[in-house]
């Protein structure tokens, strides 16, 4: 019986592709995991940061009319610290819209790193990959043939205030764009969000993330409906963990939103989150699944 669905998803796969033919550049994603590494840590408060946040923001005005940034401080054991989250719309003047979501922040020191516990942490795959396929998105999506809007939000701070107390740890950027919608949106209900983290690992191992089932199972399904009929190794129809990320503030607020995260990466917060340990497949394979699933919901 596997064996027979496990056919039909490829079938069906093969269908979609014909139907549906959508490439995305995966070089180019490895490139731009490649030009933040260049930046050294993107922890709030360093240099690094200040490049990043500018980089990203040259990056998406080259290719979106619409591009913002939220800026904002927040306090922590007395000290200040300076935050930006970067907005690009497609469509700004569109009600109904998808929010694609990801950190570009790094942590501040690789606290997992059995060796090197104060070592600094690159974040090739937590933060650069979702990072790289987002810009890279933003010139691949066909914004001609959209019926919707499309969000790009970068969010700061995922990683947290650089601090030792892991137990005050939350995603701070996107609490903060959660808490400040009506900047952005008139109408909560018109939209829906996916976030993508640590998303470049070279073995790819997608399943569903518990908490985007509980608050956003049609979303949920549609996500894995599409990833599965195209990469059916890569995507898994079964809930393995339940994660608090930049999905959960947006969830909580009355967003459904989706996270795409392969959480079984043993270089997690080590010195060895590397770029070696980046694919250009894997982010191929992640964008490409987006912009299936903004066909999915967007063409006209």
């Amino acid at each position: 019986m596997l064996g027979v669905l496990l056919l039909g998803v490829l079938g069906w796969g093969v269908v979609w592709n014909e139907c549906f033919k959508v490439t995305f550049d995966g070089e180019g994603a490895f490139g731009y995991v490649e030009k933040q590494l260049s930046f050294g840590s993107r922890c709030v408060g360093t240099d690094g940061h200040d490049q990043i946040v500018k980089f990203i923001k040259d990056e998406l005005e080259l290719v979106v009319d619409d591009v913002s940034v939220q800026e904002f401080k927040e306090i922590y054991n007395e000290e200040e610290y300076s935050f930006v989250n970067i907005v690009a719309q497609i469509n700004p003047e569109v009600e109904e819209r998808i929010i694609l979501g990801t950190h570009y922040d790094s942590r501040y020191r690789a606290e997992l790193d059995m060796k090197n516990p104060q070592g600094y942490m690159p974040g090739a795959n937590d933060s650069a990959s979702g990072t790289a396929v987002l810009l890279q998105l933003a010139k691949e999506i066909d914004q001609e043939k959209l019926r919707i809007g499309i969000d790009l939000v970068f969010f700061d701070g995922e990683e947290g205030f650089p601090v030792e107390n892991l137990e005050d740890w939350y995603p701070i950027g996107s609490k903060y764009f959660a808490e400040n919608l009506d900047q952005y949106y008139k109408e909560i209900y018109t939209l829906s969000g996916v976030v993508v983290d640590m998303i470049g690992d070279n073995n790819l191992d997608i399943h569903i993330e518990n908490f985007s089932y509980q608050y956003a199972p049609v979303e949920t399904k549609a996500m894995y409906y599409v990833g599965m009929s195209v990469f059916p190794f890569d995507f898994v129809n079964d809930i393995q963990h339940s994660i608090i990320d930049d999905h959960t503030a947006l969830n909580e607020a009355g967003i459904p939103t989706v996270l795409l995260i392969d959480f079984e990466y043993p270089y997690f917060h080590t010195t060895e989150d590397t770029l070696d340990k980046v694919s250009s497949e894997s982010l191929e394979k992640i964008g490409v699944v987006l912009l299936k699933y903004i066909d999915l919901y967007g063409r006209s």
